[in-house]
Parts: structure tokens; sequence; C-alpha cells
């Protein structure tokens, strides 16, 4: 994740290397401030079209919904709401095979370890949900509602003075 940031931070500034420190740090700071507005015109976007999450979790989660159902739930401790779930296919995403995965709903784990590494419930919460009536939405953390997003881009950012000032 951090190289991904600064690969992202480079592309962003790739043409304004050659420039001098302080026109660096300045144009850094238009270029942020013009991406916290864009980025919040979209998420206020998306809230007006009564959408409740952002166009990456909502296709991640269909996708992991399509590929629940190609997996057979066996509940293994009714009282604490632990599964197996047994993949009958391989996944979409990786070229692995089939496998067996341990779900934990009370806890949030899964043994793939995409759940605890996204933190959205991955094919098989969705299929140990699925199996007890529960809504695979109640294991999506409110951080990712667009609500919560917007909050982010509220802020706003100060005019800088003039560089001879």
């Amino acid at each position: 994740m951090t190289t991904n940031l600064f690969e992202s931070v480079n592309f962003m500034l790739k043409n304004t290397r050659h420039l001098l420190v302080s026109s660096l740090v300045e144009e850094t700071y238009f270029k942020t401030a013009q991406l916290f507005a864009i980025r919040g015109q979209q998420t206020q976007a998306m809230i007006n079209s009564y959408s409740q999450y952002s166009k990456v979790v909502s296709d991640a989660m269909n996708s992991g919904q399509q590929e629940s159902n190609t997996h057979i739930v066996n509940e293994f401790d009714r009282h604490n709401h632990t599964f197996i779930i047994i993949e009958t296919q391989s996944p979409f995403q990786t070229p692995r095979p089939p496998g067996r995965f341990r779900v934990m709903l009370q806890s949030q784990k899964c043994d793939c370890g995409e759940y605890q590494a996204k933190h959205l419930p991955c094919s098989h919460v969705m299929a140990a949900c699925k199996s007890v009536n529960v809504d695979p939405m109640n294991y999506v953390p409110m951080l990712f509602t667009l609500q919560h997003i917007s909050h982010v881009y509220e802020n706003s950012f100060g005019l800088l003075p003039l560089e001879s000032m």
C-alpha cells in the first residue's frame, strides 16, 4: 500500500520535478486542494443519488455475493457463529485451487485473510451470513459509508500567501 501511495503521488507530480522546492511545495498543495474539491463533489453526487456506499465497495460486495453462490456452508458452532466454508470452484480473482475456510462471524474473521485485510466481507463471510439469514452489510464498517467519507472532504484548504510575503 505504501509503494502504491508514493507511485500515485509521483505520477501526480511528474511534471514538477524540475521546479524549485518552494514551487514544488506550492504545486503539491494546489493539486491536493484541487483533488479534495473534485473528490468531495463526486462523493456528494453519489450521496445525492441515494447511494450509501462507493462504487468500489458495491462492486466488491456484488462480486463476493456471486462467488458465495458456489460455496458449501457447514455450520460448525451455532452458539459462536462459526462455519466451515468449502469452495466448489476456484475464486474469480486468484488462480488458486478451491479451499476450505473457517468463518467466525462474532470475531469477524475468516481463514482466507481477505476479510481482515480489506475490512469488507469476503465471499466466505457472505455465504455464512446467507446461511443464517443475516445481511452481510452488517459487517461493513461505517467507515466505508459515503456519509463518513464526505466528512473527510469537508475540510478546506486555505489560500497560500504570495511568495514575496
